[in-house]
C-alpha cells in the first residue's frame, strides 16, 4: 500500500506489518459483518491444494479424514456383534463366553478416554489418533489368530478398546481448531455420522465375507483398513490448522475467529470437576450411551431369535436404522446452527483511524488492546432461555424421549413389521443428538472439549460395559433361545435410562461457555 492509510487483516499480521514497513498500516475498521473483516495487502499463500485453479477448503480434508476415523472404530467394534453367531458355533462358545467378548472391548474402551483427551490436548491429534487407529487396527487384524484361545481373543478385544478409546477426545479437540464456531454442529455431525456408516457396513459386509471368505477375513479386512488411513492421516492432517502448509490465510481467519490459544495453557481441573451443567451433559451422555450400545451389542441377536431374520444373510431392515440416523444427523446439525446463527446479534464499535506513525510508536500492550476486534456479540433468547442452551436442549429432548417412548411400546409384543418401524424410530430420533449434547461440550469449554469429551466418554463407556453385561446376565446363559418376555425387560430397562437422562438434560443443561 502507497497510502497513509491501509487495513490490517489480524493482530499478527499487524505485528508482522509494523516490523517490516509502518506504511502498510493505517486504519483500522471493523466490517458489518458477523465477523470483523479486515484485509492484508499480501498475496495469497502459494502452498495450497488445487484443481484447475481451485482451491479446496482444508477443513473439509479434516472432516473427511476425521469421518472415515469414525466410520473405521465402529466397523472394528461392531463386526464381532453381527459375527459372534458363526464364531459361537465354530468355536462352540457358551452364552457367557459371547457376553464376555462383547464387553471385552469396553472394558479397554473405559481406560483410555480422559487419557486420551490430555494428550490431545498436549501432543496434539495427529499423533494421538494415530496411534489409536494403529493399535486398534492391528489388534483386529491379530484377533484370528488367537480365536482358538479364549483369554488371548478377550485380550485383542481389550486392547482394540484400549487403542479405539482416544478417537472421540480427539474428534472434539480437532473440532475446537479446525471447525469454524458457526459450523460447528454441522461439520461435527458429519462427521459423527461416521459412526453410522461403520454400522452399516459391519452388518452389510460381515455375513457375505464370512459365506465366501470364512469369518477371519472380517477382522483381516478391517483391520487393513485402518492402516490404510493410518497412512493417508499421518500425510495430510496436522494438529493445528496454522502448521497446515495447504490452508490459505482466508480458510485460516474464519477457522480461527473467536478462538483462543490455548497450548499448553492449564486444565482447569477445578471449574471442570464444581460445574453442574458439564456433569448433566455427562449423566446425559451416560443414559444416551446405555440405550445406543444395548442395541448396537444385542440388536442383531434381537433380529434372530425374536424376529427370527437370518442374520448370515444381508438384511436391509437389520442396519436401515443405522441408514435413516444419517440423513436425521445432518439435518439436525444443520438446523441447530442455523437457528442460533438467526439469532446472534453482534455489537460493533465505532471505526478507529490512526495514523501509522501513531501506531508504530504504540506501546505493545496499547497496540495489543487497540487492535483487538471491536465487537461482542449475544443472542436473542427464545422463550427467555438463551438461544443456544434452547437449541441444545430442544434436539436432545427429541434424542432422548423419543426412543423411550417406541422402546417402551415394544414391550407390548407388537407384530414384526410394527416392532421394526418402532426400532426405526427410535434409533433415527437417535440421531438428532447432533444439534444437541453431541456439540455443547464446545458451547461450555470451547478451548478444553477434548478433556471434557474424554470425562463424559468414560462415563459412556462405563454405560456400554454395564449394558452389554447386564443385558447379558437378563437373557441368560442360553442367548439364542430366551424368550421375548426377556427381551422385554431389557428394553423396559432402557426406556426408564432414556427418561432419566431427558429429564436431567433439561434441568442442568446451559448453551454458553462456562469453562476457560
Amino acid at each position: 500500500m502507497s497510502s497513509a492509510y491501509g487495513t490490517i487483516n489480524s493482530r499478527s499480521a499487524a505485528f508482522s506489518a509494523i516490523g517490516e514497513d509502518d506504511s502498510t498500516i493505517g486504519e483500522i475498521e471493523d466490517g458489518l459483518t458477523t465477523a470483523v473483516n479486515y484485509v492484508i495487502d499480501t498475496p495469497e499463500k502459494e502452498t495450497r491444494i488445487e484443481f484447475g485453479g481451485f482451491y479446496f477448503p482444508q477443513r473439509m480434508v479434516t472432516v473427511i479424514l476425521t469421518f472415515w476415523a469414525t466410520a473405521l472404530v465402529y466397523l472394528l467394534r461392531s463386526n464381532l456383534s453381527v459375527a459372534q453367531e458363526t464364531l459361537a458355533k465354530e468355536l462352540k462358545w457358551s452364552g457367557g463366553f459371547t457376553t464376555l467378548a462383547l464387553a471385552a472391548f469396553y472394558a479397554g474402551y473405559i481406560f483410555t478416554q480422559i487419557p486420551g483427551g490430555w494428550l490431545a490436548h498436549r501432543i496434539g491429534s495427529k499423533i494421538t489418533l494415530g496411534v489409536g487407529i494403529f493399535g486398534s487396527s492391528l489388534s483386529t487384524f491379530l484377533l484370528p489368530f488367537f480365536a482358538d484361545i479364549g483369554p488371548l481373543f478377550l485380550l485383542c478385544r481389550f486392547c482394540t478398546g484400549i487403542f479405539e478409546a482416544v478417537t472421540y477426545p480427539c474428534v472434539n479437540d480437532i473440532a475446537s481448531k479446525w471447525f469454524p464456531r458457526r459450523e460447528n454442529s454441522l461439520l461435527l455431525g458429519i462427521v459423527n455420522i461416521g459412526a453410522s456408516i461403520g454400522t452399516i457396513v459391519a452388518y452389510a459386509s460381515t455375513s457375505p465375507i464370512v459365506n465366501s471368505l470364512g469369518w477371519p477375513w472380517v477382522f483381516w479386512i478391517g483391520g487393513c483398513s485402518g492402516l490404510l488411513w493410518c497412512a493417508a492421516w499421518m500425510l495430510l492432517f496436522t494438529s493445528d490448522p496454522k502448521d497446515n502448509q495447504w490452508v490459505s490465510p482466508y480458510e485460516l481467519e474464519l477457522m480461527l475467529e473467536g478462538k483462543e490459544e490455548v497450548k499448553n495453557k492449564p486444565v482447569p481441573w477445578r471449574k471442570i470437576i464444581t460445574c453442574v451443567p458439564f456433569w448433566g451433559i455427562v449423566t446425559t451422555s451416560f443414559c444416551g450411551a446405555w440405550g445406543f450400545y444395548t442395541l448396537l451389542s444385542w440388536l442383531p441377536q434381537y433380529f434372530t431369535s425374536i424376529l427370527h431374520f437370518d442374520i448370515t444373510k444381508p438384511s436391509l431392515f437389520l442396519y436401515l436404522p443405522f441408514a435413516l440416523s444419517i440423513p436425521t444427523a445432518i439435518i439436525c446439525a444443520k438446523s441447530a446452527d442455523y437457528i442460533i446463527n438467526r439469532g446472534r446479534i453482534v455489537h460493533f464499535q465505532e471505526t478507529v483511524r490512526v495514523k501509522s506513525s501513531i501506531i508504530a510508536s504504540l506501546p505493545p500492550s496499547e497496540l495489543e488492546s487497540l487492535l483487538k476486534p471491536h465487537r461482542n456479540q449475544d443472542f436473542v433468547k427464545i422463550i427467555g432461555i438463551h438461544r443456544v442452551e434452547f437449541v441444545r436442549k430442544l434436539f436432545q429432548s427429541i434424542s432422548m424421549f423419543v426412543p423411550a417412548i417406541f422402546l417402551g411400546l415394544i414391550t407390548t409384543n407388537p407384530s414384526t413389521v410394527v416392532t421394526i418401524i418402532y426400532l426405526n424410530i427410535a434409533q433415527t430420533a437417535v440421531a438428532c443428538a447432533s444439534g444437541g449434547v453431541t456439540v455443547n461440550y464446545l458451547d461450555i469449554a470451547p478451548e478444553f472439549a477434548n478433556v471434557l469429551y474424554g470425562i463424559s466418554n468414560t462415563f459412556s463407556t462405563l454405560a456400554g460395559l454395564l449394558s452389554t453385561l447386564i443385558c447379558g446376565s437378563i437373557l441368560g446363559n442360553d442367548i439364542p433361545n430366551a424368550p421375548a418376555s426377556k427381551w422385554n425387560t431389557v428394553f423396559l430397562i432402557t426406556t426408564v435410562i432414556y427418561l432419566i437422562g431427558f429429564v436431567i438434560y433439561n434441568l442442568t443443561g446451559k448453551g454458553k461457555r462456562l469453562i476457560g
